[in-house]
């Protein structure tokens, strides 16, 4: 069977590890030999670090991450999509033009810019495995994210305009209102189930209808 699961607020709840308890009953699913899927709008680095070694090293585990824009499998992490360079730049320029907080994903770097006390911070890049690089050097991002857009009408701007853009776009209306930008055909939901019509052509198994995505 296959299991797709989700990081934040299904697995984990203070967004630095999986619940133990959680995670033994996913290894036990994995030892089973079913199939365990994380679909997350967090990169693959900053997934990682939150599973135990016997999880993360498991054959049967895949992660997709960024929305979509990333896939591991068996020790290997590449990027499906990337943003395309007119939509990247535009971006950048909303960037630059608002002084906006942000986070740029590629595959194997990230460039960021937020207060020291913010609280992601501390979650980036936690096992150093990522080169940090300036935004002007970061190419082929996967995944951006804008934060901390408390002005309701820059907050509309910026709608406007990234609608016109090649992009998937998930908006956040919390304490830090904040805009995820994917390459437009990336979303984890599509991928994960591409991922396992794949999988089941080979084996057929359900999925489980109790897995959250």
């Amino acid at each position: 069977m296959n299991f797709v699961f989700d990081i934040d607020g299904t697995t984990s709840f203070n967004g630095m590890v999986i619940e133990p308890a959680i995670e033994r009953e996913i290894y036990a699913l994995l030892q089973a030999g079913h199939r365990v899927v994380f679909a997350s709008a967090r990169p693959v680095r900053d997934i990682l670090p939150m599973l135990s070694e016997d999880v993360r090293t498991h054959s049967g585990l895949a992660l997709i991450g960024a929305n979509g824009s990333l896939l591991y499998r068996d020790g290997q992490l590449r990027a499906r999509e990337h943003l395309d360079t007119h939509s990247y730049a535009k971006i950048r320029d909303l960037i630059k033009r608002h002084g906006l907080h942000y986070i740029v994903d590629s595959l194997d770097s990230y460039a960021f810019d937020l207060p020291d006390a913010h609280v992601l911070v501390e979650r980036l890049n936690p096992e150093g495995t990522d080169r940090l690089v300036s935004l002007k050097d970061l190419d082929n991002p996967v995944k951006i994210i804008l934060l901390d857009i408390n002005n309701p009408h820059l907050y509309t701007e910026l709608e406007e305009t990234i609608a016109s853009l090649n992009l998937h776009v998930t908006k956040h209306q919390d304490a830090t209102t904040s805009i995820d930008l994917a390459p437009g055909e990336c979303i984890k939901f599509r991928l994960s189930r591409r991922r396992l019509a794949r999988t089941r052509a080979k084996n057929p198994t359900p999925i489980s209808r109790s897995a959250t995505i």
